[in-house]
């Protein structure tokens, strides 16, 4: 025992504790990259939703395509979400319509080989329906390919800056003023 200490006490101190921080529901949630490897359109989509509303910055900036990326800025498109900027032509916020908004894996167009327009549904602050089109473009098989990745698949990635000129640049100008 040592002076004003004694391990008799610690014990029910560590097992309430235990107790607590076990039922308290402070999981966090599975990574992102466990599910969703990005290899179909709508696997990209589903993936880049469940990254931003789990807070996985970094997973849903790397769904977007390099010129995206390089357009937007990775804080930019972090603060945008997170502050909930609203995107003024829907009446909605910017985190609201990735989150909440109706996909369908079977909802697209395809544009060409590499390319597909996903037709999401969502409503607006009055209720009213409206559709987004989003733009996803297949990378090309030598796009970050190492040699050690030889056999990996390209993935598909969210095209941010043709989305956004569809809009006629402003309405996802929620990115350019975060």
């Amino acid at each position: 025992m040592v002076r004003g200490f004694h391990a008799g006490r610690l014990l029910p101190l560590l097992c309430v504790w235990g107790l607590y921080y076990s039922t308290c529901g402070c999981r966090a949630a599975p990574r992102a990259e466990r599910y969703f490897d990005r290899l179909d359109p709508y696997d990209t989509l589903s993936g880049f939703a469940y990254a931003v509303e789990t807070s996985q910055w970094e997973f849903a900036f790397d769904c977007l395509t390099e010129d995206s990326k390089k357009h937007y800025t990775f804080s930019k498109f972090r603060l945008a979400l997170q502050l909930g900027v609203e995107v003024p032509e829907l009446k909605k916020s910017l985190w609201e319509l990735i989150v909440k908004s109706q996909r369908s894996r079977h909802r697209y167009s395809r544009l060409a080989a590499t390319r597909v327009v996903y037709h999401v549904r969502y409503e607006d602050a009055e209720g009213e329906p409206g559709e987004v089109k989003i733009h996803l473009e297949r990378e090309s098989a030598d796009d970050d390919a190492k040699p050690a990745d030889a056999t990996k698949e390209p993935r598909w990635r969210i095209d941010l800056e043709r989305t956004v000129r569809e809009f006629g640049g402003g309405a996802l100008s929620a990115f350019e003023g975060a």
